[in-house]
């Protein structure tokens, strides 16, 4: 949020009874849900948490500087100005949908079972190129975190890329009502959150919602090598214009990867494509994320450049040296499914390294009936990954280790129950010139093994 928007209109847009206060207050010049974030002039909505009550919090949000709270409930000790609502999420999704279209940028919005958050990134690395442009930060892709990420928006930006997170059928859509994007992009359909939706048709339906919100004017960006495909280009609304790409060089694709990925063929002309970032998967994502800038009539030649030196998403294979051991760490452990776990074993055979390959694999999560055999697929691929060494976490870590087993892998293999433990133990094993890849589910924990390993505290550290 820039400028100020008067305490008055704030008030009429969330439907508040103001409540004034005995200071003085001009306007709101930003929107914090975090008191310890308050500054001069900020709006604090006070939201209820599952451990602690936003309106516990207030007077802290004044005393740094808030001008106003946003609460459904009076204060009576409060010295500062109130806007009392019955729900504050509600009352901040009306802000932002007023603030969205006040501002009014190109806005293309992400979704996806894998990759959305390195895709998000790379376009927005591209559109930085033509224009001032706001993307999502971290994990602000949900209920809470779109609407924030709105409410950032300034007069200077001229792009806005969002990231659009789910967990059920039916959560994408009211999102993109919110953020009402120019184009809509779909990177894959996967396995996560299937435990909640049912099926890979279910989760291709409920990723397909992203399409929902189009203008006429609108793009669709869809990925052709799923076997959704068809079922993704039926629930695009009739009429919206759509770009595709593939990993397949002999699919009729606007955007494809040549063989050996080492260029993609976009409309006809080839671009050498050389990713500053590590990770089998990315060339796919810098191929969606190409044609997403296609989609937005913006330069190939710099959208490719732009995706060459983009240099990774913090905690999805961030490459760390522990330059005293001389080992490399690839922190992959922001998140994990099937699909971006077997991507990133091919990153890590890959890797040329002159001492062992060595994989910390945490569970899998929201898997539902699928679990068992996703971890036994992964297991399996870890044995043909050239690994010295296999650590693996969590309530499934007997299960991608006895997998691996019988796939044939032979080398030193530990089971842990949890991340600390992991972290504890791992030190010991390690060599040096080890190269070490750490994957799994957020909810495991495995930052702590990164830090562990390299000293470094991940970014996103909860």
């Amino acid at each position: 949020m820039s400028g100020e928007i008067a305490i008055d209109l704030a008030a009429e847009i969330t439907g508040a009874t103001l409540v004034r206060g005995s200071v003085t207050v001009s306007g709101i010049s930003s929107v914090v849900i975090d008191s310890r974030e308050a500054t001069q002039g900020a709006l604090f909505a006070a939201l209820p948490g599952e451990n602690t009550d936003g309106h516990h919090w207030v007077d802290a949000a004044f005393n740094a500087g808030a001008a106003a709270a946003l609460v459904t409930r009076e204060l009576p000790r409060s010295s500062g100005t109130l806007l009392v609502v019955p729900d504050t999420l509600q009352a901040l999704w009306r802000l932002a949908a007023w603030w969205r279209k006040e501002r009014d940028p190109e806005v293309t919005a992400i979704t996806g079972s894998v990759g959305k958050t390195s895709v998000k990134e790379m376009v927005a690395a591209i559109c930085s190129r033509s224009g001032a442009t706001l993307a999502t930060s971290g994990n602000y892709n949900n209920e809470l975190g779109v609407p924030l990420t709105l409410l950032r928006l300034q007069p200077l930006h001229k792009f806005a890329v969002v990231e659009i997170g789910m967990r059920g059928a039916g959560q994408i859509a009211p999102l993109v009502e919110l953020a009402r994007p120019d184009t809509a992009v779909i990177t894959n359909i996967g396995l996560s959150h299937i435990e909640l939706v049912g099926s890979q048709e279910a989760i291709a339906r409920a990723k397909a919602e992203i399409f929902s919100n189009l203008p006429q004017d609108g793009t669709a960006v869809l990925p052709r090598d799923t076997p959704f495909y068809e079922l993704l280009l039926s629930l695009v609304p009739p009429g919206t214009r759509i770009v595709t790409f593939t990993a397949r060089a002999d699919d009729p694709a606007d955007v494809s990867l040549l063989p050996g990925h080492k260029s993609l063929l976009v409309h006809g002309e080839t671009y050498a494509l050389s990713p500053s970032a590590a990770g089998a998967h990315v060339v796919l994502n810098a191929a969606c994320a190409v044609a997403t800038s296609l989609a937005m009539g913006l330069d190939t030649a710099s959208s490719v450049d732009a995706v060459n030196k983009w240099r990774g998403a913090e905690g999805r294979m961030h490459v760390r040296e522990d330059s005293m051991r001389s080992i490399t760490v690839l922190d992959d452990c922001y998140n994990a499914g099937q699909e971006s776990t077997l991507s990133a074993l091919a990153t890590l055979q890959a890797w040329n390294t002159s001492g062992r390959r060595v994989a910390v694999l945490g569970d899998m999560r929201e898997l539902g009936d699928h679990a068992v055999a996703a971890h036994q697929s992964v297991g399996n691929r870890a044995a043909g990954a050239d690994i010295g060494l296999l650590v693996t976490v969590g309530e499934f870590a007997e299960v991608t280790l006895e997998a691996a087993i019988n796939a044939g892998y032979s080398g030193t293999n530990l089971a842990c129950s949890t991340a600390a433990e992991a972290a504890e133990v791992l030190n010991s094993h390690l060599h040096c010139g080890d190269v070490v890849l750490v994957k799994g589910s957020r909810a495991v924990g495995l930052e702590v093994v990164v830090e562990a390993l390299t000293g470094q505290r991940s970014s996103y550290h909860g």
